[in-house]
């Protein structure tokens, strides 16, 4: 029995292409970037102290910079439990201290509507807001800096 590769088409396009006729490729550095586009992945920096108000299915709005004026709705995803400053790489030598720092937690959201997700350059950036059941009094101020976020966008777009 002859043994294939598993060559599945993925939906995408690649950039930064650095081969060219008669280049040698070898498995020690990449010659290009596939930017995958058959699913857009969300992920909102929240400060650690936040995270353990944030739960699955709570309600999200995010603005973006590349579509300023509109604020669009969506939900938690997951939220990852852990980021590389809770990593050590093993070797031989003891564990180096390094400075501790409370680095930002990820959440993933997904957009009620995946048209605009569909529609978003890779790498956009945004503001978000997880509505969570902690100081739900504060949700009317934040859902409205939201909106003014969103409109100076068209003034501020970096």
């Amino acid at each position: 029995m002859e043994s294939r590769p598993d060559h599945r088409a993925g939906a995408g396009y690649v950039t930064n292409l650095a081969l060219r006729k008669g280049a040698r490729v070898t498995g020690q550095s990449p010659v290009m970037a596939f930017i995958d586009t058959s699913e857009t992945i969300f992920g909102v920096e929240i400060p650690q102290i936040s995270a353990r108000y944030v739960e699955l299915g709570q309600p999200v709005e995010i603005t973006f910079k590349t579509l300023p004026g509109e604020v669009y709705p969506g939900k938690v995803e997951t939220v990852l439990q852990a980021i590389a400053t809770g990593q050590s790489q093993p070797g031989g030598l003891a564990v180096m201290p390094t400075e501790v720092q409370a680095a930002p937690f990820i959440v993933r959201i997904t957009l009620d509507d995946p048209e605009v997700a569909r529609r978003l350059p890779a790498g956009s950036t945004g503001l978000a807001a997880i509505f969570t059941e902690h100081v739900k009094a504060s949700h009317v101020i934040r859902k409205v800096v939201l909106r003014q976020r969103a409109t100076l966008n068209y003034v501020n777009p970096f």
